[in-house]
């Protein structure tokens, strides 16, 4: 068992490790609406998953009072993919999934604008009604308690070099099964999140980078 990047209470279990390595493009980005492409590696125990290629375009649709913005929906297109691999002598077709996502109410994401150092709040748990192919599941999205963890913090990422702000996301109940510690990094001059990590509690890393605006 190990500890998270920072100290926390949330106990990582490392016995089987999985990394989910995601790569950000911006495609539209305003105070209520953005829009983004991704491609997703997966790598357990050190070594490569399946080799799957997996694309998303993803747009979210916010809400914005005074300093807070909350997420209303999003609308995901997944693509899947399996490069240089044959089935009777032809190559596997692509598959295509379209997830849409509703949260009631909205979700509230924390601090938009202005962002101090030691600034903390709360996200509580919402209903998160999810649609992927047409069959639908209603959820509780976890409850989480974020922070301001520093200002003026250097992070590096494909698309740059960037002056950020750091945020850290914790769950409020960390003896859930979903429990997860995240850490985001917010770009000073754009507002825009250049890399995220989030660490959940058995063992799966996530990780996101911008490569591009």
């Amino acid at each position: 068992m190990t500890q998270p990047d920072n100290p926390s209470t949330l106990l990582i279990d490392e016995s089987n490790p999985e990394t989910i390595d995601i790569s950000t493009k911006y495609i539209i980005s305003t105070d209520t609406k953005e829009t983004i492409e991704e491609t997703t590696a997966r790598v357990i125990n050190g070594e490569s998953d399946f080799p799957f290629i997996t694309t998303s375009n993803q747009e979210s649709i916010y809400q914005v009072s005074g300093n807070n913005r909350a997420l209303v929906s999003q609308t995901e297109t997944i693509t899947t993919g399996i490069p240089d691999l044959l089935l009777d002598g032809k190559p596997i077709p692509e598959t295509t999934e379209i997830q849409m996502v509703e949260y009631t109410p909205a979700r509230q994401t924390g601090p938009f604008k202005i962002l101090c150092q030691g600034d903390t709040w709360s996200i509580p748990s919402v209903k998160q009604r999810i649609i992927l192919n047409e069959n639908e599941t209603m959820v509780d999205t976890d409850a989480l308690d974020g922070k301001i963890a520093m200002i003026n913090a250097p992070k590096t990422t494909k698309a740059g070099n960037f002056n950020t702000i750091q945020v850290e996301l914790r769950s409020k109940n960390i003896t859930a099964a979903n429990a997860l510690t995240s850490f985001l990094w917010i770009d000073t001059d754009t507002g825009l999140v250049v890399a995220t990590k989030a660490i959940s509690k058995n063992g799966t890393v996530v990780t996101r980078e911008v490569i591009g605006f």
